[in-house]
């Protein structure tokens, strides 16, 4: 219903804006002030901000970049439509008809400019700023919550379902392939751990990439490196666990996989 609300509202604003640009009451310093208004809008939601930014930055905080989407994320529409529709069906406005024109003009102006220059160009200021991308902190959030999901899982199964009478002779090694895996460190942990039991194929799929990232480093090399393997942390790691100096790109490879 919304949806058919706002469809309808810009259909009317567009008609009655179509017939108010060529009206004998639109004249260039309308269209001057269309502009200026326009400048003005995003002056004063750049004040608002700027104003609020000592309680925006309380709890999760607001960066500049937020910030600066903010400002300019400020779309006018059906709200705005509705409210300039409202005035040119007013009979007390007076001299009714001319301002009523500038009214709906400059109103279906703001929203068109705004739908065409904000709208168009959000995505790529947003792509720009690099708010598009997982910033460290919440990389770190989100691999933490992961192990905490994980522990409490390995506790569930240990504490709960391997006791249980009905359920301690359970294969668990296939129990686990059948709980979700989050991310690509909850797998490798499952497989380091030996809760997964690899496959044939799996293996196999496994020798390939090691092999796959060993060629990557050494070009020269037609086998895996002896007493190595791919950790769960896309590094190299040596029989006794000590990790090995290694590209950067490997955990990619076994995301994929995965």
């Amino acid at each position: 219903a919304e949806y058919v609300a706002d469809t309808v509202i810009f259909f009317i604003a567009g008609v009655v804006m179509a017939v108010r640009i060529f009206s004998n009451h639109t004249s260039g310093s309308d269209w001057g002030k269309l502009v200026l208004l326009y400048l003005a809008l995003h002056g004063i939601r750049l004040f608002i901000v700027t104003l609020s930014w000592p309680i925006l930055k309380r709890g999760y905080g607001l960066t500049y970049k937020e910030g600066l989407v903010l400002v300019f994320g400020g779309l006018r529409g059906a709200i705005g439509l509705s409210l300039a529709l409202i005035i040119e069906d007013t009979e007390d406005v007076q001299d009714t008809e001319t301002n009523a024109d500038r009214v709906v003009f400059h109103m279906a102006g703001i929203a068109l400019l705004t739908l065409i220059i904000n709208g168009t160009f959000m995505k790529p200021l947003i792509n720009y700023l690099g708010l598009d991308r997982v910033s460290k902190a919440e990389s770190e959030m989100f691999e933490h919550s992961c192990a905490v999901i994980e522990a409490k899982l390995e506790h569930f199964v240990e504490n709960e379902l391997k006791p249980d009478r009905f359920l301690g002779d359970a294969d668990y090694s296939v129990v686990w392939r059948y709980i979700p895996v989050l991310s690509a460190q909850q797998y490798w942990h499952r497989i380091k751990s030996h809760k997964l039991i690899l496959t044939q194929r799996e293996k196999e799929v496994m020798r390939h990439v090691n092999m796959a990232v060993a060629q990557r480093r050494n070009p020269n090399l037609d086998s895996p490196p002896k007493g190595l393997s791919l950790s769960w942390e896309g590094s190299w790691t040596s029989d006794n666990g000590d990790p090995l100096p290694t590209a950067r790109r490997e955990r990619a490879d076994m995301c994929r996989l995965s």
